[in-house]
């Protein structure tokens, strides 16, 4: 093809296609030139004359006259189906002297850059691959819908994925040029859109994460497109990593990621696309030689650390405009939202633990709603938090944090906000201990930054300036909200430096906001009270002289009114009577500490896994320290905000959690955290479509229980949602995942609530039991399985806030929740005896069957656990005290009619850990 000598082979790109001519009769000429062999030589001698014939370019009249002798030639294809054009960048060398031809050419005929040759190539593309810079530039000056001609391409992708692979400089002027569309166009083979050619490890050049940054800028949903074998751009940048570099940890722990996946990269260094991406860097690093191993360890070394940049700009844009869900996705290809499927029968073969683990990291840390006496030792308690290096936000609401001893911890504080703490100067420092434990847990970088500084009570001390800078000078901060009134400037400067949006807080101190407005700085100034009046006209004529300084400042102000709408919401009968001793709680807390505590098994058990979905858990509560393993929420609270798992809203999920606990601590806690709103008579109404997507969260968890303390009923707005809930109760039972749902508590009617109405026979549906081990009066005659301890159940005021009003509760979801604590128990001792049978205990009828092995009474059976779960047992005329010979005796009764516990086959035999 003349000059064209580094000519692309059908099998090297990709081309399958044989060449079709499309809207093309239009471009032939209208007058008969000959066969193809002339065409060819017509072109050619246009192209000589051109160069060689002294046109007088400047003179228009003259070169229309040329234009017009050979208008025939200027429409004529070769015999390779070249146009002027492509002629015209296989002489390259002369595009100087053609320069005129072809800016006269692109005006007469703009289409002409669309037209492909045989091989499906159009002249722009072709200009592109030889890396004619100033060719391609003109040529997109010159036509005026540069953008489509871009699009073309040839058959197996577009301009843009050629000029990425080969001149990073050309791809950034393209970039600014194509049209929005073609970001998201995926090439033929691997359907890899620019953006993840852009970032192939194998291009990692200098220029090339200011490639990155503008291709995210001309086009946000690229980030989230996945190729034919499933990898967003982010995971196709390591799946090109080469294997020597997955030892060494990049800020985005590259080692960890790259082993989620499979390596798809072909042993001659050819992209997937059939494509060699050795050419641009051939080009940028000279001849492709042997070098010698110190300069190519340099080099190797210099491209790792453009990959980490990468993937940093990857990750922020995601923390930045990206919800969690979408974000795991992009990152880790780890929570596929059409899929329900445990994480390790992902396609893909990933890692379970790995994939977990990547899982179990937050994104943010929100303390909303939590307790406001805060301790160190309530930070140090949340072990379980594993934490992204950059957080979408960190949100804290009014709270104090106290210092106190790891070896003798201090009864908590309580002083209320608002009383002077202890400090070396005049305001607090005491939310330092917040993000330095951040800092300890590996965050560098916060997106924004709420903090709640006692701006509505003007009787309160905020922190000092220099507390501020010294909590936030360790991270780099975007958004600024730290809601200090009247707060220095300086301060965020020396704080956030890197900050692009700010909240003030004005007292409406008119000083204050000429200061902030003003040149010349900030002052430190008494606090005034001002009317709501006299503070709007303030900030009114401060929006003034700021739009007068003539910056680009955009200012959102909004006057608050310093009061607050708190709404409390109680549930479930609460007694305030001494409670009474309950016979069947106080056999399992003995028989738990006396026998299974003391009982040193061979081999370390692993722990149960419970999915606890409720209203979230107080992840500071010392009790449950170690028991929680992970959490999600579905409860967002507007703004981009949640309402986190490991803050409860009212204590249940707390309370529910420790009664789980104080049947089997040998548990690891999945929380999920359900949406819900508030009825007309205040009650908690929890969201189905919320439920749906927390038990598919906990399967993914390929957790052993489910546990449920609560209802929803099917209304007219949200069967749908109903729909998904049966769905994903399905979904769980077919992976012999053990279910705990609570019994209607409101008697007999008509309507049944879910999830113990879905239409399954392997959920349990618990009801509460009287201390005589009756029915409770309130659980509907039909609406239970089995009945367990849920009338007058003593409660702590630590572990649930209503119980500060009183001193016991009753209903089903206590009752659900020591179901699932017993099914954990039979579990957990089930393993330790043969930990193959542990999954075959997850199977709905052999847990009903263990359930039944001690004996019941009543028409709902009630399980008689005094006549099982003993600590001395009679055995013939010898009664046994011995901790292993008690053990091993109450699981073979656990799994009676069965010929023997270790001939069990499970359905799904998957042993964790």
């Amino acid at each position: 093809m003349g000059g064209f000598e580094d000519k692309v082979s059908d099998s090297a790109w990709g081309y399958e296609d044989e060449y079709s001519e499309e809207d093309e009769s239009d471009f032939e000429s209208a007058e008969p030139v000959g066969d193809l062999g002339s065409k060819d030589e017509l072109l050619a001698d246009v192209l000589d004359e051109a160069i060689h014939g002294g046109v007088d370019w400047e003179n228009d009249h003259k070169a229309e006259c040329f234009m017009d002798k050979h208008s025939a030639a200027l429409r004529a294809r070769g015999g390779t189906r070249d146009t002027l054009v492509h002629k015209i960048v296989e002489r390259d060398g002369h595009f100087e002297k053609l320069k005129p031809l072809l800016g006269l050419l692109l005006m007469r005929h703009p289409d002409i850059l669309e037209k492909k040759d045989e091989d499906g190539l159009t002249a722009l593309y072709k200009a592109i691959h030889k890396k004619q810079r100033d060719m391609v530039k003109f040529m997109c000056d010159k036509t005026p819908d540069s953008a489509r001609a871009l699009g073309v391409g040839s058959k197996s992708e577009n301009c843009l994925h050629l000029a990425i692979k080969k001149d990073a400089d050309l791809a950034e002027y393209l970039i600014e040029r194509c049209s929005e569309d073609m970001f998201e166009d995926p090439d033929l083979e691997l359907k890899n859109t620019p953006l993840h050619v852009a970032v192939d490890y194998r291009l990692c050049t200098e220029n090339q994460v200011r490639i990155v940054e503008k291709l995210l800028e001309r086009c946000d949903r690229a980030i989230g497109i996945h190729n034919r074998k499933g990898f967003t751009p982010y995971r196709y940048h390591l799946e090109t990593k080469p294997k020597k570099w997955s030892n060494k940890k990049g800020p985005d722990e590259a080692v960890a990621e790259r082993k989620s996946v499979k390596r798809t990269v072909k042993p001659d260094g050819a992209n997937d696309a059939g494509g060699k991406l050795g050419d641009r860097n051939t080009a940028r690093h000279g001849t492709k030689k042997h070098q010698p191993k110190a300069n190519k360890g340099m080099l190797e070394t210099k491209k790792e650390k453009i990959s980490n940049q990468i993937l940093r700009v990857l990750k922020l844009h995601c923390m930045r405009y990206r919800d969690r869900e979408a974000t795991i996705d992009i990152l880790y290809g780890l929570y596929p939202s059409t899929s329900a499927a445990p994480i390790a029968q992902i396609e893909g073969s990933i890692d379970p633990v790995l994939a977990n683990r990547y899982l179990a990291r937050n994104f943010e840390f929100d303390l909303n709603g939590a307790n406001p006496h805060y301790t160190d030792i309530c930070l140090q308690n949340m072990t379980f938090l594993q934490f992204e290096d950059i957080l979408q936000y960190v949100a804290l609401p009014n709270l104090w944090v106290e210092k106190t001893t790891a070896t003798e911890p201090r009864p908590m504080s309580t002083r209320m906000p608002g009383m002077k703490p202890m400090s070396d100067g005049t305001g607090r420092k005491d939310l330092q201990l917040v993000f330095t434990w951040l800092s300890s847990k590996k965050v560098e970088r916060i997106i924004k930054v709420i903090v709640e500084d006692n701006v509505q009570d003007d009787h309160a001390i905020p922190h000092s300036d220099q507390a501020i800078e010294d909590s936030l000078r360790d991270f780099d901060v975007e958004v600024w909200d730290w809601r200090k009134t009247d707060i220095s400037i300086d301060t965020i400067q020396a704080a956030a430096k890197n900050v692009r949006e700010v909240y003030l807080y004005s007292s409406g101190n008119n000083a204050v906001l000429r200061g902030w407005s003003d040149k010349g700085g900030l002052e430190i100034l008494e606090k005034g009270l001002e009317t709501r009046a006299r503070t709007q006209r303030n900030v009114d004529a401060f929006k003034e002289r700021l739009k007068k300084s003539g910056k680009n400042i955009v200012v959102e102000s909004t006057i608050k009114s310093g009061t607050n709408d708190v709404r409390q919401v109680s549930e479930g009968d609460m007694g305030t009577e001494e409670p009474k001793p309950n016979r069947w709680l106080e056999c399992m807390d003995q028989f738990t500490v006396q026998i299974v505590q003391n009982y040193k098994p061979s081999q370390e058990p692993e722990p149960i896994r419970v999915a606890l979905i409720d209203d979230g858990i107080d992840g500071a509560d010392q009790i449950l320290y170690g028991n929680i393993a992970d959490g999600v929420s579905f409860c967002q609270r507007g703004e981009g905000l949640s309402n986190t798992y490991y803050v409860a809203s009212g204590g249940h999920g707390t309370l529910m959690a420790t009664f789980i606990r104080r049947i089997c601590p040998w548990i690891k806690l999945y929380v999920a955290r359900l949406d819900e709103g508030y009825g007309p008579n205040g009650e908690r109404q929890i969201t189905a479509d919320s439920a749906a997507k927390a038990i598919n969260w906990a399967i993914k968890q390929n957790v052993h229980i489910i546990s449920m303390s609560w209802t929803v009923q099917q209304t007219g707005d949200n069967q749908a949602s109903i729909k998904k809930l049966e769905n994903a109760i399905g979904q769980a039972v077919e992976a012999d995942i053990l279910l705990f749902c609570s019994a209607n508590d409101l008697g007999n009617q008509k309507d049944k609530p879910y999830p113990a109405s879905c239409d399954s026979r392997r959920i349990f549906r618990i009801g509460a039991a009287t201390l005589t081990g009756d029915k409770w009066k309130r659980v509907g005659d039909e609406d239970a399985d089995f009945v367990f301890p849920g009338e007058k159940i003593l409660v702590q005021p630590q572990h649930y806030p209503l119980a500060q009003k009183c001193k016991t509760l009753s209903g089903s979801s206590i009752a659900t929740a020591i179901a699932a604590g017993l099914a954990a128990l039979i579990l957990y001792m089930v393993e330790v005896d043969n930990h193959r049978n542990l999954r075959a205990m997850t199977n709905y009828e052999r847990m009903k069957a263990a359930f039944s092995a001690p004996g019941t009474a009543g028409r709902i059976p009630y399980i008689l656990v005094w006549d099982l779960f003993k600590t001395k047992v009679q055995m013939g005329d010898e009664v046994v005290e011995d901790e292993k010979r008690i053990f091993e005796w109450v699981v073979k009764q656990l799994v009676t009619n069965r010929e023997d516990a270790k001939e069990l086959v499970p359905r799904r035999l998957q042993v964790a850990g």
